[in-house]
């Protein structure tokens, strides 16, 4: 007999090292990592989940969050010639 011990890796000459058939494919009910819900019922979930989702978008959130009027002196409306601070009438001269 032989005198490995019983954790030996030694591979016999008549075993292929390479399985000769591919992995057996995942079930349909176990597809990739996905923590998402995927039932019929399961729209309003989706679109919740969706809807917070989304802030997590710069983009999304620059165009959503509504600072950029906060912060605009103009308020986002046409730019005029400066901000008026006083009223000043100007008179006709008199003849």
């Amino acid at each position: 007999g032989s005198s490995a011990g019983v954790g030996a890796t030694q591979r016999s000459a008549d075993r292929p090292a390479i399985p000769s058939h591919p992995p057996a494919a995942q079930p349909w009910y176990a597809m990739g990592n996905s923590t998402k819900p995927r039932g019929i019922r399961c729209a309003r979930k989706l679109t919740i989940r969706r809807r917070t989702q989304l802030w997590a978008d710069k983009d999304y959130k620059k165009a959503h969050l509504g600072t950029r009027y906060k912060c605009n002196p103009f308020g986002g409306t046409s730019h005029a010639k400066g901000i008026v601070v006083e009223k000043i009438g100007i008179e006709a001269k008199q003849p």
